[in-house]
């Protein structure tokens, strides 16, 4: 099977670590996948679990081998999505990870791209305006991120973690994805 058809397979099981309010959890669920979210906030990991029917754990994703004991090994896919940029050890964090995947098992990562052309864009006009228009690039790098990946770091931690990169794929910003979760719990 391809890495897309591992990933699209019906009933395989989905650890989702950085769940967030559910969304995700619950377009898996519907995909046929047995879905386990973690979630460390715990007022979004219960509303991830109403919301996608999901069983989702409250809990520290930096603390895998305590949230999900006895689970290693045991998930097709696993997914940090819009997570790896907030934590200060993103290779703990994959290495931690990797211990709950199956043999031959996929990590999906999605993560912004700062070497991408509105980081960059952003950059440009800090500096032609002296610093007076900083908005953009605030937003960019905002303090919720810790870790702001391009390609090529991205693929050296996965690698430092002990991993394989596979493939990856660029995916155009959507504005609209701010507001999927918001506040300071979100």
């Amino acid at each position: 099977l391809t890495v897309a058809e591992r990933v699209a397979a019906p009933g395989g099981r989905l650890l989702d670590i950085g769940s967030g309010p559910g969304h995700f959890l619950a377009a898996a669920m519907r995909a046929g996948f047995r879905a386990t979210g973690v979630e460390i906030n715990p007022e979004l990991a219960c509303m991830a679990a109403k919301s996608s029917g999901a069983e989702v754990v409250a809990g520290d994703g930096a603390a895998l081998t305590t949230v999900l004991a006895g689970r290693e090994k045991s998930f097709d896919v696993l997914t940090l999505l819009d997570v790896l940029e907030h934590v200060s050890d993103p290779v703990a964090l994959l290495r931690e990870a990797s211990r709950f995947l199956a043999p031959g098992g996929t990590l999906l990562i999605y993560t912004p791209n700062h070497s991408g052309l509105i980081a960059r864009t952003a950059a440009l006009i800090g500096r032609l305006s002296g610093g007076l228009v900083d908005g953009p690039l605030r937003g960019i790098y905002d303090c919720d991120h810790v870790v702001f990946f391009d390609p090529a770091s991205l693929r050296a931690a996965v690698r430092r973690a002990g991993l394989h990169a596979g493939d990856m794929r660029m995916i155009r910003f959507n504005p609209a994805r701010r507001g999927i979760a918001r506040g300071v719990s979100a």
